[in-house]
């Protein structure tokens, strides 16, 4: 994507540039936000009609990379707004194209796992579960991770160490949160689930 841009903006792009740089610097339809994002998205689109393959990479991704979080993956999910103050979000990409991300939010009160998804398309490869392996591995060995849970997925959880706790175990930040952007978990079929530091994987 970077190697696209035009010269002049390709010196000034790094890890930590927000959107409002971005569209300050760029010019051009092509290279404003509605541009990007509809570039973003289009090439999901070609990626998912030609069936693209490749080596497999799973990776943290950089701030700069969020915005191809929203549009390529979260747009099928829950159409979710990545955070870089708080969040570090695990990317899967294929071909270079990214069909899964996992992210881990830190709040005032603890750590959320949430955003657990891959592409239709790509499921089935083990893929969600090299985003966790690496999620565990970056975020869970010195903090106590927290997580909804939908209830068919508990036993896949469950193989990374997380257990099921009642939802008044869970920090006062992430319950608020959940029930504010979600509903009340008995109407939505999840359960809580927390993973201790050194929780052994199945």
């Amino acid at each position: 994507m970077i190697s696209e841009m035009p010269e002049y903006t390709r010196h000034n792009f790094d890890e930590d540039m927000s959107l409002l740089t971005l569209q300050s610097i760029v010019a051009g339809d092509s290279w404003t936000i509605e541009g990007l994002k509809k570039r973003f998205l289009q090439t999901h689109v070609a990626q998912a009609s030609t069936g693209i393959e490749g080596r497999l990479e799973i990776r943290e991704l950089f701030p700069h990379e969020f915005l191809r979080v929203e549009n390529e993956v979260w747009s099928h999910y829950h159409d979710q707004k990545a955070h870089p103050g708080s969040d570090r979000i695990f990317g899967a990409l294929i071909g270079g194209y990214l069909v899964g991300a996992a992210r881990c939010s830190k709040h005032p009160d603890g750590y959320d796992v949430d955003g657990v998804f891959v592409l239709s398309e790509y499921r089935g490869r083990g893929i969600a579960r090299k985003l966790m392996d690496l999620l565990i591995r970056e975020c869970g060995e010195q903090e106590t991770l927290y997580m909804h849970s939908r209830t068919e997925l508990i036993d896949f959880y469950a193989s990374f160490g997380f257990c099921l706790i009642s939802e008044r175990e869970l920090p006062k930040t992430i319950r608020d949160r959940f029930i504010f952007h979600s509903g009340e978990l008995e109407t939505l079929e999840v359960t809580p689930m927390k993973r201790e530091p050194g929780r052994a994987r199945v």
